[in-house]
Parts: C-alpha cells; structure tokens; sequence
C-alpha cells in the first residue's frame, strides 16, 4: 500500500482510484487508507439499508462521530456541528469531544452554509474555530480529512471563504452533496468542485430533487430508477469522484427511500441502485 498524503493532476487520482483497501480497525495508520474506501466508491449516508446492500458498498456514514448498527460495512466519522443546534447535535459534538481514537476519515461539518434542522448553521469563522481545535489535530495524528459539505451546491461561497482562512490543516478531499435532477446538473457541481478546489471529491450525500427555483423531491418512480442507473454509471467513471453515498432521507420523496418503512426489504428504489452498483462491485 502506497501512503498517498496529498493529490494533484489526473495522474495522482489514477493512482488513488486503484489503491488497494486495507482493513478497518478501530486505531489505524489513516493515511494509509485508500481515497476510495476500501476500493468501493458506493456507500450510504444513513443506515436504512446497509444491510441489504453491505456486499457491493465500501462505506456508509450517520452524520455522527461512531456509527453504529451495521459493523459489516466500515463507518465513516463526522463531526457534524459545534453543538448549538439543538440536542441531537449537542449529543453529537460531546460524543466527538470523548472520541480518543483516530479514525480513517473524517468528514467536516454538515451544510455549514444553510440553516434549518439538518443543516449545521455556522458562520466562517466558527468554522474554522470548530476545524482547527477538533478535526485539524485529527488529520495531524493521521484521519484523512474531508471538507465541510455544502447545501448550496456550486453557487456555494462559504467553503471559498473557509479555505481562504488560516486553517491548522488542510482538506484531503472535497465533500460535497448532489441533489439534481439531470445528469448536467450533477456534472456542473462536480466541475465547479473539481475546478475551485482539484481535490479529490467525496459525494457523500445525492438524491433526484428539482432543486431550482424551489426544492422539489423526483417522486415519478421512472424518473427515480434512470436517475440513480445513471448517476452510478457517472460517479463510477469520473476520475475525481472517490465515493458516493445515497441518502436514505430527510425531505426527499416517499419513493426515494430505499426500503419500507421497518427496513425488512429494499424499495424500488433501493433495488435500483443495488442493481446498479453490482455492475462495478
């Protein structure tokens, strides 16, 4: 396994997509964790149907700094917020502040630049607060590190703002969340990413939403199946994305989610994109 610390040109993600996955464990050597998680690019943002899809994912995350319940598909680390934002993320931020271990990866916080319930509502500079004293001396003890996650998608200026900032230790690679409806709008956000920042991109949330000039969730359950068949064939062939994760809720469609209501089968939907990342793991 090669220790890939920092990425530039197509060449150094060529590398970074075949690297090899090396085992989880609870206190690792990071940074020599592949870009692609345990070479799987798919995974999960929620717990929904990690085990109805745990052979042909690489990853899967809560939005929290230990994920629980699914120990057959590897856990990624989050801090999601400062821990102002009510009691669900005030448990989270002193779970993150008791967590002594150094994960793998580590994703900085959720929509910094929106707010409203599921979005983390900081200012740049608690932001940058909130990286330099929590998740920079993670990635100086070795966790790869991805950036905060922004609601605003490519009309987003927080994380410009942010990175421009003195910050105690870079990003690994750029999260960012994709809820488009066409396979151009999901192209244009991931070009503006690429293009501002030219790291390696983590999608780690997407889902089939109209989301200009409002916020309105795909429910043609037609329209949901060739979205998610082709925006798994786009993820899994661009070169700067390094992982992908469905979301499994929070304001999208009844037909979206990918299994019922108790979990016991997979939706439509979730069949869907089992079937579609089959094809490449």
């Amino acid at each position: 396994m090669v220790c890939i610390l920092k990425y530039t040109g197509a060449a150094a993600l060529a590398v970074a997509a075949t690297a090899a996955a090396s085992p989880t464990a609870h206190v690792v050597e990071a940074r020599k964790a592949p870009m692609i998680p345990n070479g799987k690019k798919a995974g999960s943002a929620g717990g929904r149907a990690v085990h109805h899809w745990k052979d042909h994912i690489g990853w899967w995350y809560d939005w929290s700094p230990k994920p629980s319940g699914h120990d057959e598909v590897m856990g990624v680390s989050m801090l999601w917020g400062d821990g102002h934002h009510g009691g669900v993320d005030a448990d989270r931020f002193h779970k993150f502040q008791n967590m002594h271990e150094t994960p793998q990866y580590l994703l900085g916080p959720n929509e910094p630049d929106c707010p409203g319930q599921d979005s983390a509502d900081l200012r740049v500079a608690q932001g940058v607060s909130l990286w330099n004293q929590y998740i920079a001396p993670k990635g100086r003890a070795g966790a790869l590190l991805g950036s905060p996650s922004m609601c605003m998608q490519k009309d987003e200026n927080w994380l410009a703002q942010f990175r421009d900032q003195r910050l105690d230790a870079d990003w690994d690679f750029t999260a960012i969340h994709v809820y488009k409806n066409s396979m151009q709008g999901v192209q244009q956000d991931i070009d503006h990413y690429w293009n501002k920042y030219r790291k390696p991109i983590w999608v780690t949330e997407f889902a089939c939403v109209r989301d200009s000039p409002t916020w309105e969730p795909c429910q043609d359950q037609g329209q949901i199946n060739r979205f998610i068949n082709d925006i798994v064939d786009l993820f899994e062939k661009n070169e700067h994305v390094m992982a992908y994760a469905y979301t499994d809720g929070g304001g999208l469609s009844q037909n979206w989610l990918p299994t019922n209501n108790d979990g016991s089968q997979l939706s439509e939907s979730g069949r869907t994109y089992l079937n579609a990342i089959k094809k490449y793991n």
